[in-house]
């Protein structure tokens, strides 16, 4: 019960404090699509803001500059290869390869 309470407290009390500064608040996760694949995706304040290809992706990495957001999301290429892909607000700007540790 305690535990509870003061998870209660802590929820009401960050609700409080979005609304006295009106904040945006990004999360970045994976959500399943019908063919039980992971999607990752970058939500805004509750609502889907970007939702990026299956491609053995990772979870987004976000960073909001202004009205920009600047995601990373980690994926295989064609040819198995893991690259790092650049998205701006959305859409793919960079592609960097990854250097495999040895």
């Amino acid at each position: 019960m305690k535990k509870t309470l003061f998870i209660l407290l802590a929820v009401i009390s960050f609700g409080l404090l979005l609304n006295a500064q009106d904040v945006d608040i990004y999360v970045a996760g994976y959500e399943k699509n019908a063919l039980n694949e992971w999607i990752p995706k970058i939500w805004k304040n509750g609502g889907l803001l970007y939702s990026f290809p299956a491609n053995g992706g990772s979870s987004p990495r976000v960073f909001v500059s202004g009205n920009d957001v600047y995601a990373v999301v980690v994926e295989k290429n064609a040819s198995g290869k893991n690259v790092a892909k650049v998205w701006i607000n959305g859409t793919e700007s960079y592609t960097l390869n990854c250097k495999s540790s040895a």
